[in-house]
């Protein structure tokens, strides 16, 4: 991943990339310090990389995630807390969790097209999600229909297979500027 920004970034291109952390990554003492020093060597600009943590993970192992995200944060990394808003008040995260994005549950966004409550629901979590200054991903978006819908909900990013199966060789940019993140998957609205 760093090998891929490093040449977009020589290409002048404002590439991002999101990459998911496993549970274990919170525990592994080495791994922040491996990612500061390829930082220095790759000289990367760190908020380049978008680290996502499950909502699940957060729940469930608040503490260590919390000080694993304030040590990427202070990297100058991003986050994004993934599979959002199953939990119970879920912006109450955003207290110890210092996200700059969400992708909100695929559990609640393909519902979002059948269910008017669900709509109004998505829609609620997204404007919240902006009021404290967060971008808003929809996750697996598969169809023309579900993206339309999805957008008329305020998301700021559609992530999925309709765009582009996944590849190894990233073809296109979707974004405009300093706001664009680009991948095989991901548009910005």
């Amino acid at each position: 991943a760093l090998h891929m920004l490093a040449e977009k970034q020589k290409e002048g291109a404002n590439t991002s990339l999101f990459i998911k952390l496993s549970g274990s990554a919170y525990s592994d003492e080495s791994l922040l310090p491996w990612l500061y020093e390829r930082y220095k060597s790759s000289r990367v600009e760190p908020q380049r990389l978008i680290f996502e943590v499950s909502e699940c993970d957060v729940v469930g192992h608040i503490s260590q995630v919390a000080k694993f995200c304030r040590t990427l944060k202070k990297m100058r990394s991003r986050i994004v807390i993934g599979s959002f808003g199953k939990e119970e008040e879920p912006f109450k995260m955003f207290k110890t969790v210092p996200a700059d994005f969400i992708k909100i549950s695929q559990t609640l966004t393909d519902k979002v097209g059948k269910d008017d409550a669900m709509l109004g629901k998505v829609t609620s979590m997204v404007d919240e999600a902006h009021s404290m200054e967060k971008e808003v991903v929809a996750p697996n978006v598969e169809s023309a229909e579900s993206m339309a819908v999805l957008f008329q909900c305020g998301f700021d990013f559609i992530h999925g297979n309709f765009l582009q199966e996944p590849d190894v060789v990233m073809q296109y940019d979707f974004g405009d500027g300093e706001k664009s993140i680009h991948s095989s998957q991901l548009a910005m609205k």
